[in-house]
């Protein structure tokens, strides 16, 4: 599986267990937000050869994997964004330990009694270019926006445009009175709680149906050179790597083509040197007709197709007041330019049409047909879901929106047949899967209300890991007067509705609400509570049934005003096991960090509790980190650096460590002294490290790790441009 880009959150579980119990997976401190990357680090208890995570959405049949990486005898797992899935996302974890034994945690029938973490929806508005690069200055701005209620104001250049926004499903537009100038202009959202996201819009000087015609070449080319001048127990010698980035663009009238993406990474200790990222993309474009041909991704119903990011082709075309969109990509991922459009041929793509637009004008009424097919040759990561054999399946679906006033109207059925394994010989299994949706502005808030209902059998090629054989209602509420917001939301979702007689009945309840206050000078406040609730039953026979209930509270603090900022915020969570006796734990944290920033520098504090209580034992953890950054010389010479100290322990005496670390570096911009040459930035810095760790338990565990690195940076970065008419 693709590993998860975005922001992690660390939570260190500096556990031990007798010998046949594997590494501790405490769930992350909750509610995660929804459509976030997980990631936790957990502590082993015997020397680990792999470590593998299966997790799957609240109530699910399946459980998807993902390798766990293992850094310096710890257990590393990162989730990806869509596995934060509200109500929650349940987890286990396995492990091969040197000895040769496989163990789990829990390590009693952990498929059936998994950890489980909390995820709510994701209050922030979200929004997204729809293309890539700049736009001519008479073009329409183009977005695509997540689910949310109504209410939401549009803003370009801080000032309001919503009366001349069109909104259109998950589609955004504003078309411009006249012409912006170029350069870059900020489109931005904000929701009725006053959350607000931004946008850069990069506008070329040539409009669209302009005479004049723009060629452009833009990248980046960086180099770092560093010499370790004194090691003790760590790496030694020199370290040399780079980056080059490509795009190129070129604009006449209404035609435009961008290649972009060639990211090119350079690294001499690594295995393999040289490495592509994947992104790269050739678009090109005719008014509103555009081809996009590499890394694309295909965005049609959520039942259908929804957010498939393959190499393949996509053509959107504008034909009156309809959208067509056809594409053909990869059924499973790819990486570099190895793997290139088609190359493995028809046995492992998926390609589909879809037909999008207004019945009734003024948004009253808008359908979205879609159909697709495909078929997946060697399924791997999360599409190997049986025992690898080909996959195949055929899918239809239509979505209608309707909105009158402030209510609006959602709906959505599909029907699709899918074989998870074709060398079976079973033949694809029909069913189908629908939901509806009611969103309204009442005024003094927004209500949302959803029901859904999955058949047992619906998968598709694009999603064959969907969870089928569910229903489920949903609702909330959330409002805001004056500095104060409040929201509220509950879901409840049973799995195994066509009673099958092989697995249990499962059922989830869950509430959240959160209250919100942002007043003056930058004080605001947050308190949240949540519970969730899930049990089974008529379990079959040699399985253990589930009942557990999760709670957690938590408020944040915090304060900016000037130069200063500062919060302090905590957590309780409560997770009461009522089908097995001693699995019940509390988790405690507490953070506070605060800083202060100015033209003479900035300093930063944090210090962070966590402790997690079971009936065996309780483990603390105690993190203080300081950092600094000051300019000795503006514009000339910087200092910076950073230390921390940790103190891990556990009530049964089986960990008791301390870990301190910290850095410094002085860094000379040798660049100043080449007046006028702003197209090269030239560094000559010296960096200091020191890691130590004791283990008071045990001395053989003691570490200490010392390095000092001269390092020289050359055009970090150089970038080039070009740019000429035609």
């Amino acid at each position: 599986m693709v590993r998860a880009v975005g922001v992690l959150v660390s939570v260190w579980c500096m556990l031990a267990a007798p010998a046949g119990d594997a590494a501790a997976a405490l769930p992350p401190a909750g509610p995660h937000p929804a459509g976030q990357p997980i990631g936790w680090t957990a502590e082993p208890v015997a020397r680990v050869v792999s470590a593998t995570v299966y997790y799957r959405a609240v109530g699910a049949r399946r459980y998807l994997s993902v390798p766990a990486a293992v850094e310096q005898g710890r257990v590393r797992v990162d989730l990806p964004a869509s596995a934060a899935v509200p109500p929650g996302t349940e987890y286990y974890l396995e492990v091969r330990t040197a000895d040769g034994r496989v163990v789990t945690d829990p390590p009693s029938h952990p498929r059936y009694n998994p950890y489980r973490l909390e995820v709510a929806a994701s209050p922030a508005p979200v929004l997204a270019p729809a293309g890539s690069g700049p736009i001519a200055g008479g073009q329409p701005l183009v977005f695509r926006s997540g689910p949310g209620g109504g209410g939401t104001r549009y803003f370009l250049d801080g000032a309001e445009v919503t009366g001349a926004v069109e909104v259109r499903g998950d589609t955004v537009r504003y078309s411009p009175p006249a012409d912006l100038e170029p350069g870059t202009h900020v489109f931005a959202a904000e929701d009725r709680a006053g959350r607000r996201v931004e946008v850069p819009v990069r506008v070329t000087g040539t409009p669209a149906g302009g005479p004049g015609g723009v060629l452009g070449l833009n990248g980046s080319l960086s180099f770092n050179y560093g010499y370790n001048a004194r090691s003790r127990g760590g790496a030694s010698g020199d370290r040399l790597s780079g980056n080059l980035n490509v795009e190129a663009y070129a604009e006449k009238g209404e035609f435009r083509v961008r290649f972009s993406g060639v990211n090119l990474q350079y690294d001499k200790d690594a295995p393999d040197p040289f490495t592509l990222s994947s992104g790269f993309r050739l678009e090109a474009a005719y008014g509103e007709q555009r081809l996009e041909l590499g890394d694309v991704t295909v965005d049609e119903t959520p039942l259908t197709v929804a957010g498939l990011s393959r190499r393949g082709a996509q053509l959107h075309l504008k034909v009156g007041r309809a959208e067509v969109r056809a594409f053909d990509v990869r059924t499973d991922t790819v990486d570099g330019w190895e793997s290139g459009l088609f190359s493995s041929g028809r046995e492992s793509q998926t390609y589909g049409v879809s037909v999008a637009g207004p019945l009734l004008a003024d948004g009253h009424l808008d359908v979205h047909l879609t159909a697709l097919s495909g078929r997946n040759e060697n399924p791997s990561g999360a599409y190997d879901q049986s025992n690898g054999g080909p996959q195949e399946g055929d899918t239809v679906g239509v979505r209608v929106e309707s909105a009158w006033g402030p209510v609006r109207l959602d709906g959505q059925y599909a029907y699709s047949r899918f074989d998870d394994d074709t060398s079976a010989g079973e033949g694809k299994k029909g069913d189908a899967a629908w939901e509806i949706r009611l969103t309204s502005d009442l005024g003094f808030g927004t209500l949302d209300l959803g029901y859904l209902r999955y058949g047992t059998d619906y998968a598709t090629i694009a999603d064959p890991s969907f969870t089928g054989d569910r229903q489920g209602a949903d609702g909330g509420f959330s409002t805001r007067i004056g500095p104060a917001s409040w929201a509220v939301s509950g879901s409840f979702t049973e799995d195994n509705v066509g009673r099958d007689a092989s697995k249990p009945i499962v059922r989830s309840v869950s509430g959240n609400t959160s209250l919100g206050w942002r007043g003056i000078r930058g004080v605001s406040m947050n308190l949240g509570y949540g519970i969730a609730r899930q049990d089974s039953r008529d379990e079959p026979p040699g399985t253990t049934g589930v009942d557990n209930l999760n709670q957690q509270v938590s408020l944040n603090l915090a304060h900016a005003y000037g130069p200063w900022r500062g919060s302090v915020g905590g957590s309780l969570g409560f997770l009461d096991d009522r089908s097995a006796a001693g699995n019940d734990t509390d988790t405690r944290s507490a953070t506070l960090t605060t800083g202060l920033s100015g033209s003479a520098g900035s300093a930063n504090l944090s210090l962070s509790f966590n402790q997690s209580i079971t009936d065996a034992r309780s483990d603390r953890s105690r993190l203080a980190s300081l950092t600094l950054a000051v300019p000795v010389w503006p514009e000339w010479v910087d200092l910076s650096g950073q230390v921390s100290y940790q103190l891990a322990d556990a009530s049964d005496g089986s960990v008791d460590t301390v870990t301190t670390g910290g850095s410094v570096r002085l860094a000379w911009n040798v660049d100043r002294l080449l007046a006028g040459a702003d197209w090269v930035d030239v560094q000559l810095a010296v960096t200091g490290e020191y890691n130590r760790v004791d283990d008071r338990l045990d001395d053989a565990n003691d570490s200490k790790e010392y390095l000092t690195f001269l390092t020289f940076n050359f055009g970090a970065p150089y970038r080039f441009g070009a740019e000429t008419e035609w």
